[in-house]
């Protein structure tokens, strides 16, 4: 059984005037008129959110694993990625965290959100299970 996560501390909330890095990360955005971008905003079914979410979780361990290296520092740092915290969007966040633990008040749709890693590999694996067993009960 996974352990239950513990996401109150770990969430970032990104409002205001965006940091150099994010300016960086919008140069070298290439999601931002593909299909990831508009599902964001419009809404996905729990296997494209399960997707999504393996996306930037394994995104954010390559974050990781580049950043011991000073190119791979200046990679992240011109790529807008950190090493210690995944990017979701408020909608999908929300989404995971109602199926795996109940979701705060507090939280909107439109807000971007930062997740430390080890919570969102929590978040994921619940999500996961969660959704495998419900495929499970649809098929049966």
């Amino acid at each position: 059984m996974p352990r239950k996560p513990s996401s109150m501390p770990a969430l970032k909330v990104r409002r205001g005037r965006m940091p150099d890095t994010e300016q960086a990360k919008s140069f070298f955005n290439t999601e931002s008129g593909s299909w990831v971008g508009a599902a964001t905003r419009i809404g996905m079914d729990d296997m494209q959110t399960l997707i999504f979410m393996q996306t930037r979780v394994s995104e954010t361990r390559n974050a990781t694993r580049r950043n011991k290296g000073v190119l791979g520092r200046i990679y992240n740092a011109l790529t807008g990625e950190r090493p210690d915290y995944v990017q979701l969007p408020g909608n999908i966040l929300m989404r995971v965290l109602n199926v795996v633990q109940g979701c705060p008040d507090w939280m909107e749709t439109a807000g971007e959100y930062e997740e430390r890693v080890v919570v969102a590999e929590d978040l994921l694996t619940g999500f996961k299970t969660s959704v495998a067993g419900d495929d499970m009960e649809a098929s049966a």
